[in-house]
């Protein structure tokens, strides 16, 4: 019993210190403004494990989008960048994407096949929810993709391509 509530005071103190730490990084401003964080994250885009380009928020939110997805049966609205359009402003062939994954910044990764690279977006995540969600995540939207097609937090998209 004693080792028990040792375990579960150790993980306490450890969600306390990374609440602690994470989540004044991405609070706005009082100004309104970004946090200065949030301002500075990059999102790294690889081909076969290479780096093709690294792509900073503050180049991201400009070339917004809105997209209408439905969460929980409730239709919103949120600010996307078509993830084909990076690809092709690279010269990077969607057909030739034989698959994608997408990784956090804690480590999480999700693998989506290449046919959804049409349905791909990055989504530039408003103020009120970067403490949340980070600044970048991937948002898959298609009939066929599970509920929980995205990935939060969002760091790097690796691509894998046909080797035909």
């Amino acid at each position: 019993m004693k080792n028990i509530l040792i375990g579960l005071a150790v993980v306490i103190i450890v969600a306390v210190a990374l609440t602690w730490y994470y989540y004044p990084v991405f609070l706005p401003q009082e100004d309104g403004g970004l946090p200065e964080e949030a301002l500075k994250w990059s999102l790294e885009l690889t081909v076969n494990g290479g780096s093709i380009r690294i792509y900073n928020y503050s180049e991201l939110s400009p070339r917004t989008n809105q997209l209408i997805v439905t969460v929980q049966d409730k239709e919103i609205t949120i600010q996307v960048v078509p993830l084909i359009s990076l690809l092709e402003e690279n010269d990077i062939d969607p057909e030739s994407i034989a698959s994608f994954t997408a990784k956090a910044l804690d480590g999480y990764v999700w693998d989506f096949n290449g046919s959804y690279v049409h349905d791909a977006y990055i989504q530039v995540v408003e103020e009120e929810f970067l403490s949340n969600d980070g600044p970048l995540r991937i948002v898959v939207v298609a009939e066929d993709v599970p509920h929980k097609s995205w990935v939060k937090f969002l760091v790097e998209i690796d691509f894998e391509t046909r080797h035909d």
